[in-house]
């Protein structure tokens, strides 16, 4: 199963869960699914040399951050976007 479906099976149980605890439970894990979705970093200009910033937190981030995949304060999953020529 990838990601994709997985969220949407979650969001589906979520949907008509009653109990508080299986609540928590599907949230915890969209929430950690949903940051396995690659988003596009921006491109910003910060004052100690950050060179992107994390979609997600909003967070600057450095060229070797990017290259590690992931924003190395929320998780999340991250890409730059190929600029066409």
């Amino acid at each position: 199963m990838d990601a994709q479906k997985a969220i949407e099976y979650f969001s589906s149980k979520l949907e008509r869960t009653l109990s508080n605890r299986r609540r928590k439970a599907y949230e915890a894990a969209l929430e950690a699914l949903e940051k396995q979705n690659a988003k596009a970093v921006s491109e910003i200009c910060g004052a100690l040399g950050e060179t992107v910033e994390c979609p997600e937190c909003g967070t600057g981030l450095n060229d070797g951050d990017v290259f590690a995949g992931h924003c190395k304060w929320c998780g999340q999953k991250i890409k730059r976007e190929e600029r066409g020529l």
